[in-house]
């Protein structure tokens, strides 16, 4: 089966759409022909790189997939990685075509976005999302037409060698410091912002008990300056560092000692997932699909985005390593038993043929 995914991002691009897609093929290449057109990314062989515009993207990619005539078109995130799809079933109606949400549209020109979104997905066979918050957000707000499923990610471990390990506490500054937190995210959307404003004045909090606490902040984008106004506003410029975006995120994983995730709107964050597998306690807010993977004091602990749950949840961990270790335990084996990727390519396979 020849299989084409068109994607917004793709390594080396960073951030959890280009982890998931980039996941997924690999895990789909013993079993399928697979290339991806990508809007950003390096190219390969496999792999076309469009870095233009959306109507230049999708006449390039329309000539793509009649050069390759897919039996499955799998598309990503935006609407103008579905067009190109779209256009191509109306002359190869055998062509099965899948779109995944991996976050929530963007607000502006919401209402006619929406209308002309909802009449391209519902010329899809199936429409998956990350999480099933996700899929009733998105469903109350376009009419979509088609078989809608949940997949959630997969998650693989990135392997890193001893001396990125610790070059990279070396630079940041945490060598030998203890607590170690981290959230990883792109400092881009309104709502995640929001989130790890409220995550800094909980970590003013705890750095009154705990002065050599360390949080790493782990991601880019163009909402930094009002993180780095946060931080100088409370104070933080010793215990926190913005590392910007990184090739390997279980390497900060690695050096962790919890996993903060405080956001005001997600999907499913690939992150989270990350830091789960690696058998981290984490404190995640209680909004989007992630209630869905963090059960409150078995996988992890869930809180509301206020700074004295936060407080409260942090504090409680720290002091509590036979509490943590074990939340980690049970997050790490609830990853391994239902989120990997060659069992979400096996779930996708299902939906690439006709039912």
């Amino acid at each position: 089966m020849k299989v084409v995914h068109i994607t917004p991002y793709y390594p080396t691009c960073k951030g959890g759409i280009a982890r998931f897609v980039s996941g997924l093929v690999q895990s789909q290449k013993s079993s399928h022909q697979v290339h991806v057109v990508s809007q950003e990314g390096e190219p390969s062989n496999e792999v076309t790189v469009l870095s233009m515009g959306k109507g230049r993207f999708i006449i390039k990619a329309l000539g793509i997939l009649r050069k390759i005539s897919p039996d499955v078109i799998h598309c990503h995130s935006h609407w103008h990685m579905l067009a190109p799809a779209v256009v191509y079933r109306r002359f190869h109606k055998k062509t099965r075509l899948v779109f995944t949400f991996h976050t929530e549209p963007p607000e502006e020109k919401k209402r006619t976005r929406n209308r002309v979104f909802g009449k391209l997905l519902s010329r899809c066979d199936v429409v998956t999302y990350v999480s099933d918050a996700l899929r009733k957000r998105i469903s109350s707000q376009i009419n979509i037409k088609a078989k809608q499923a949940v997949v959630y990610p997969g998650v693989e471990e990135k392997a890193f060698t001893e001396h990125e390990h610790e070059a990279f506490a070396e630079d940041f500054g945490v060598k030998g410091i203890s607590p170690i937190l981290v959230f990883i995210g792109l400092l881009e959307w309104k709502g995640k912002v929001q989130g790890v404003k409220v995550l800094l004045e909980s970590i003013s909090e705890v750095r009154d008990k705990y002065p050599s606490l360390a949080l790493l902040l782990v991601g880019d984008g163009s909402r930094r300056p009002e993180v780095e106004e946060t931080i100088a506003n409370l104070n933080l410029s010793e215990n926190v560092t913005i590392t910007g975006l990184v090739d390997n995120v279980f390497v900060p994983l690695a050096l962790c000692d919890m996993y903060v995730h405080i956001s005001l709107q997600e999907g499913m964050p690939q992150s989270l997932l990350e830091a789960m597998l690696l058998g981290k306690p984490v404190v995640a807010s209680n909004v989007g699909g992630v209630p869905e993977v963090v059960k409150d004091g078995k996988t992890g602990v869930l809180v509301e985005p206020r700074k004295n749950q936060i407080t409260a949840a942090i504090l409680n961990l720290i002091e509590n390593p036979d509490m943590s270790a074990e939340l980690g335990e049970q997050a790490e084996e609830l990853m391994r038993r239902e989120f990997s990727w060659d069992g979400i390519a096996r779930d996708f396979s299902g939906l690439y043929v006709p039912d």
